[in-house]
């Protein structure tokens, strides 16, 4: 049985092993999820511009609107990941807690990221059940700029979309 108290690390030998297991797992997985959206950022960036270019060659207004769908599921994607990485976060700050109670500078508390600030606000709730629910709520943060851009570019682009086909006549498709 793991111990209740984060800040007190288990007593029985195998537990201590287990956490310290599960939080190199954690640390590993976080690096993945992180890769995994740049990666993703990377494409469907890639895949705007393309459907931009063949829009602007083309005349056709409708590949621009493609082109801000394809930016739109990026932005879904990334909230989608976001809030498994804060999930991840929060675990491996409690895990961090326990393993070494007295230094309040391990590596998931000084990391300058919206993700552990969110896990650190989630981890100052004071129920288990609030804690749970605000894990499996999907938070948005507006202030990222990593939000907030994507999303002016798919405005913009919706904008665009509609007075080249509305104001200059391009065809749809």
């Amino acid at each position: 049985m793991i111990s209740e108290s984060p800040n007190t690390p288990p007593s029985n030998p195998k537990e201590n092993e287990y956490d310290r297991y599960e939080l190199g797992q954690i640390v590993d997985r976080l690096n993945s999820l992180e890769n995994f959206r740049v990666q993703l950022g990377t494409f469907f960036s890639t895949a705007n511009l393309t459907a931009l270019g063949i829009a602007f060659t083309s005349q056709k207004a409708g590949i621009v609107l493609i082109a801000a769908a394809i930016l739109s599921l990026l932005i879904l994607f990334d909230i989608r990941l976001r809030g498994e990485n804060v999930a991840y976060y929060y675990r491996g700050m409690r895990l961090q807690r326990r393993l070494a109670p007295d230094d309040p500078e391990t590596f998931l508390y000084i990391t300058p990221s919206d993700l552990a600030r969110d896990a650190q606000r989630i981890a100052a709730l004071d129920t288990v059940e609030a804690r749970k629910a605000a894990l499996t709520k999907i938070r948005i943060t507006w202030h990222s700029p990593f939000v907030t851009l994507p999303i002016i570019v798919v405005l913009g682009e919706v904008i665009v979309g509609l007075w080249l086909w509305l104001r200059w006549n391009w065809m749809l498709f």
